[in-house]
């Protein structure tokens, strides 16, 4: 079969026209290629749909990748401010906590809470911590120190403890 390159080539960049982005040597080059190994019957028409739906394509990868950043930021500054809040809270519950402890009936009420919601211990290590004591008189103790922290604490704050109003 006989090709025409030159027309071939012209075809590809009209084809490249239509999107966005500006043909380089490269892609002009690799698309001649795929033209003439795919030996259709119309090389100079198969050229121009191949290129247009090239364009199409790297349009839509470049939309893709431009919308993933701009999603990766979002999350970023969401996350960001989030960890402020928390911050905010945590820091406001240990004031509370420094505030009431020398007034608490039992200093483990507030020391659970703190280990707790502060340094975000699982069971295992309050356990640890804790010896002697089961889940369920750690639990007690934490809810006791909750009470004794809700008078002062932010709705915030009482919303981050779990309490209602």
């Amino acid at each position: 079969m006989k090709t025409n390159t030159p027309q071939i080539r012209k075809s590809i960049l009209n084809g490249l026209a239509v999107g966005p982005l500006a043909p380089t040597e490269g892609t002009v080059r690799r698309l001649i290629r795929k033209t003439l190994n795919a030996e259709p019957k119309n090389p100079v028409a198969y050229a121009h749909f191949v290129a247009r739906n090239a364009s199409i394509d790297e349009a839509r990868r470049t939309e893709r990748s431009q919308q993933k950043e701009i999603r990766l930021r979002e999350e970023a500054e969401a996350a960001r401010v989030e960890t402020a809040r928390l911050e905010g809270l945590l820091r406001e519950l240990r004031r509370h906590i420094r505030a009431v402890a020398p007034a608490a009936p039992n200093p483990k009420h507030l020391q659970v809470l703190e280990a707790t919601a502060v340094d975000g211990l699982d069971a295992e290590a309050l356990a640890r911590r804790f010896p002697g004591t089961n889940a369920g008189l750690r639990y007690q103790w934490k809810r006791r120190g909750v009470k004794l922290i809700l008078p002062r604490a932010s709705e915030a704050l009482k919303a981050h403890l779990g309490c209602r109003g």
